[in-house]
């Protein structure tokens, strides 16, 4: 497919720091509700975001609640989802179009001269619990609830296996073929999870390389 390719970290500049811009007002709001912090995840922590040429490019972000200062106020996951989401939305509806996922709040700026997308962002809410976390998301019954995250743990330990085996180079072209594929598909996949499946298959197949 045409003109999808890796974006630098330059041009990915100038959104990490509008959503630490944002980030800081989330922390203040819920500043008597809850302890923040936030980090970019995936592809985007580590420099492989891809930019299709009308779909931009994605960022992935966790928002980590590592305290909740008021239990029985916020011991509705519900709530909580409900009250990070209108937030947002109240803060970016005016350049984003937001949209409430399964797990996600995802945002996307749109460039409607061109009748493309310029820039997406996928945000989730981690609770931290003795150095594991748990994510917020919706079940089947349409209720949110916090869910330990397997997949991470053992994404960090592959991925740390694929750096030392020297597989940098590898994991790009795995990696931005899986991301062709998708779009090819109209899947709305995100690629968080397309990478820790291209990790996993690598690791898998280490004794052919």
């Amino acid at each position: 497919m045409n003109n999808i390719s890796y974006v630098t970290k330059k041009e990915t500049k100038p959104y990490k720091t509008e959503f630490n811009q944002l980030f800081q007002k989330i922390k203040q709001y819920f500043v008597d509700d809850f302890s923040l912090t936030y980090q970019l995840v995936g592809s985007s922590k580590r420099n492989l975001v891809i930019s299709h040429h009308n779909k931009g490019f994605d960022l992935d972000y966790q928002i980590i609640i590592q305290k909740i200062k008021n239990q029985e106020k916020w011991k509705n996951p519900n709530k909580i989802k409900d009250k990070f989401f209108k937030f947002i939305q109240n803060q970016l509806q005016q350049k984003y179009t937001i949209e409430n996922s399964t797990s996600a709040i995802t945002l996307k700026k749109l460039d409607t001269i061109n009748s493309k997308i310029k820039v997406g962002f996928d945000i989730v809410i981690l609770k931290e619990i003795n150095n594991n976390y748990e994510i917020l998301k919706r079940s089947i019954n349409d209720n949110y609830n916090f869910q330990k995250m397997t997949e991470h743990k053992d994404f960090r330990n592959n991925f740390r296996k694929i750096k030392d085996k020297q597989l940098w180079n590898e994991l790009r072209k795995k990696y931005l073929e899986n991301k062709i594929k998708i779009i090819k598909e109209n899947s709305d996949e995100k690629s968080y999870f397309t990478l820790i499946k291209t990790v996993k298959t690598i690791i898998d197949n280490l004794d052919k390389y």
